[in-house]
């Protein structure tokens, strides 16, 4: 497993990685790769750092998304498209039987995934997050520690979602979207907007 970035967000999923594969021998931490790195040894990890060139595709190499930038996971993701993503469930997290996930899922401790949501590629639940039953989440969203979304809602790709942030049920929105900490999105909303408040409101319109 390589890990992608080595900012501060990295030194969390690296120890959450390692608690992980206590107990699953198959694989084993090989690297970080940070392409903007000014080291070859992360001083935190004591892992030896690559550039994404120097990783040539192999069946046996999983990437791990560390980095908790949008901008940034979509870019490692569009270069690896071709590898194994490794997916990461912290042993303390509730995730129910029936959700569905796709590849590159990081659910990180205290995490609680309820009922039946269907859950897409490279989506990041941070500690203490947790999404209730029949939501529908794309693609590479980012849940900051205490988001909590309720049942049968609908999120499209790239989302941030900031610490403690609530969609209450059935409310969704679409592609794009940064929401704030505390933001309480009670309708629908659709691409490209930040939104903040509770009520949430967006700062680009008077939606």
């Amino acid at each position: 497993i390589f890990l992608y970035g080595s900012s501060g967000y990295f030194k969390e999923q690296y120890v959450w990685l390692k608690d992980c594969l206590v107990e699953n021998k198959d694989y084993q931490v090989a690297g970080i790769i940070d392409d903007l790195a000014k080291t070859s040894i992360d001083n935190f990890s004591g892992l030896k750092i690559f550039k994404s060139e120097k990783i040539k595709f192999s069946q046996d190499i999983y990437i791990y998304l560390a980095t908790g930038r949008v901008d940034v996971r979509k870019k490692a993701i569009d270069h690896f498209k071709d590898f194994n993503f490794f997916t990461l469930k912290h042993p303390s997290a509730i995730v129910s039987s029936e959700a569905t996930f796709g590849k590159g899922v990081t659910i990180s401790p205290n995490v609680i995934i309820a009922g039946n949501p269907v859950i897409g590629d490279f989506n990041n639940f941070n500690f203490g997050s947790m999404m209730s039953h029949d939501c529908v989440s794309g693609i590479s969203n980012i849940f900051s520690p205490g988001v909590k979304i309720m049942g049968k809602c609908k999120i499209g790709n790239y989302n941030y979602f900031g610490v403690d942030s609530v969609m209450i049920p059935s409310t969704q929105i679409g592609d794009h979207n940064i929401i704030g900490a505390n933001a309480t999105i009670v309708k629908n909303f659709e691409s490209g907007l930040t939104l903040v408040g509770t009520p949430a409101k967006s700062k680009d319109s008077s939606l």
